[in-house]
């Protein structure tokens, strides 16, 4: 794609698009079993009762945290790659692209291991791995272009590998409108995304640490909580967790 030029990107985006629209519009079919009724505000109504579901809300809010790094490298990037270490436009690609192979492998990882160990016990194993990349990141990428690109794929791993998890367990917390639910997941996950970018790109005198904290606290401000969630959910904490009852003490 280096040698088509930066608009052969988006005229494959679009084949691709057009692409899926077709087979989706042929082989698909609508499968909600029921159907809301009403006008674009009553639609959007739907959202209010979802806000006011406090299990949902708590963990679409703490698990949309952990994908906020992930999205401010896409803008970091070339940044960190281009600019402050001088790689070829090139290399710039093919290590965006093992990053977004690192993703899609911990997804894949997700779905061989979630049959063996509890759902809790493996988001706190990508939350512990998400926090070690960013402070990989955090005392080492500046160090060299491969130990942040290390430290990065190791954090795309774990970003990638909670994405099924996460997703499931903010799922399970609502009975109906799925679809909205679903929806505002990915509208806050990109909100989140969108912060992060716009803070990574600006002008710091240190970004790559700067970068590096906001990857390791944020995983950090989760892990911190994890317990409470899960008992707020009325799940079981991973072994050696655990949350006392408020009128406990």
């Amino acid at each position: 794609m280096w040698r088509a030029g930066g608009r052969a990107v988006f005229l494959l985006q679009a084949a691709l698009g057009a692409g899926v629209l077709s087979a989706s519009w042929r082989f698909y079919r609508e499968t909600a079993a029921e159907r809301i009724p009403g006008r674009l505000l009553t639609l959007m109504g739907r959202y209010v009762h979802l806000a006011r579901n406090g299990r949902y809300a708590m963990s679409v809010t703490a698990m949309g945290l952990i994908l906020g790094p992930f999205y401010g490298f896409i803008a970091f990037a070339p940044i960190v790659y281009l600019q402050i270490y001088g790689l070829s436009n090139r290399s710039f690609s093919l290590l965006f692209g093992l990053n977004a192979l690192t993703g899609m492998s911990g997804a894949f990882v997700c779905m061989r291991v979630m049959r063996r160990l509890p759902d809790t016990v493996l988001l706190t194993i990508c939350l512990l791995g998400c926090a070690a990349g960013g402070a990989g990141i955090l005392l080492w990428g500046g160090w060299h272009y491969a130990a942040f690109a290390a430290a990065m794929c190791l954090m795309t791993f774990f970003c990638g590998m909670s994405r099924p998890l996460s997703n499931n367990l903010i799922l399970e917390q609502v009975r109906h409108d799925i679809g909205s639910a679903s929806s505002f997941i990915v509208f806050y996950q990109f909100l989140v995304g969108a912060l992060c970018m716009r803070l990574v790109s600006l002008p710091w005198e240190a970004p790559i640490r700067v970068f590096g904290l906001i990857a390791l606290l944020m995983p950090v401000v989760v892990l911190a909580i994890w317990p409470l969630l899960l008992h707020r959910l009325g799940m079981p904490p991973p072994v050696g967790i655990s949350v006392e009852p408020a009128d406990a003490v």
